[in-house]
């Protein structure tokens, strides 16, 4: 599927190099090394119904987790909800079982 090149593209690319270009709150110790993706790829923008796909989740899910709590950390832009590429990733690997009775939050 190819994406548009207009500049109304979903998915956006922040500069490497720049620390300017990093939000806020950002370290350069991702969960994710940056040997093991391209720098671009880290720092791409997904929109929720690409972050949806992405993540193998509902939209309606994404939107939930984002009012309740416990979802990917998301960018707030304006009316647009944008998810970086790693985070989702990091997030995905904090999701990890090995088995169904790991991680029981008992209270």
């Amino acid at each position: 599927m190819n994406q548009p090149s207009s500049k109304n593209s979903s998915a956006r690319k922040v500069a490497t190099g720049n620390s300017a270009a990093q939000p806020s709150g950002s370290s350069s110790a991702d969960c994710i090394s940056e040997s093991s993706h391209s720098a671009l790829a880290l720092h791409t923008y997904l929109n929720t119904a690409q972050a949806a796909a992405f993540t193998c989740l509902g939209v309606q899910t994404l939107a939930k987790l984002r009012v309740y709590g416990g979802g990917p950390t998301y960018v707030k832009a304006g009316r647009k909800v944008l998810y970086r590429r790693i985070d989702l990733d990091c997030w995905l690997a904090s999701k990890r079982r090995s088995s169904t009775s790991q991680d029981l939050d008992h209270g």
